[in-house]
């Protein structure tokens, strides 16, 4: 919202994508994006990139739509060396920018109290997970900050 505030040509799309417990495959729940957003250059914006799963899912989709690789800016807050490397070989077009690169964390996580970031950073429960998880009411990790513009 406050980045269409400011930038009144800029069109606002939304992917929500999920997998089961258990399972490594990437599940489309909900999309919604610009009629035209073949025509256009993409920011891609996931907080945290642990393995590339998600984001890969992602991508494909807006390749799906007519996105030109090219065209795809991908942004997280963190991002793992293997996420880094396994989006730049699956999709060496695009352009990545991360705030942080988590070099310290095993191949299959990302750094310890960022996990289920997106459900504890807009308050919502995966239906998948735990009934018990609360949104979160303090920063996940010192450091992290809420990033609205």
């Amino acid at each position: 919202r406050r980045v269409h505030g400011c930038c009144l040509g800029i069109k606002i799309g939304k992917i929500l994508i999920t997998r089961k417990p258990g399972s490594e495959e990437r599940h489309i729940v909900y999309e919604n994006l610009p009629h035209d957003i073949a025509e256009r250059h993409v920011l891609l914006v996931d907080p945290i990139v642990s393995r590339g799963a998600t984001a890969t899912r992602a991508i494909e989709l807006l390749l799906s739509k007519g996105v030109k690789e090219k065209h795809i800016i991908f942004i997280s807050l963190i991002a793992t060396e293997v996420g880094i490397h396994a989006l730049l070989k699956a999709f060496p077009q695009i352009q990545l920018m991360t705030a942080e690169i988590d070099s310290t964390s095993r191949a299959s996580e990302s750094m310890p109290s960022i996990g289920r970031f997106g459900d504890r950073y807009f308050g919502t429960v995966n239906p998948y997970t735990s009934p018990k998880m609360r949104p979160m009411e303090q920063p996940v990790a010192p450091g992290v900050i809420d990033m609205k513009l």
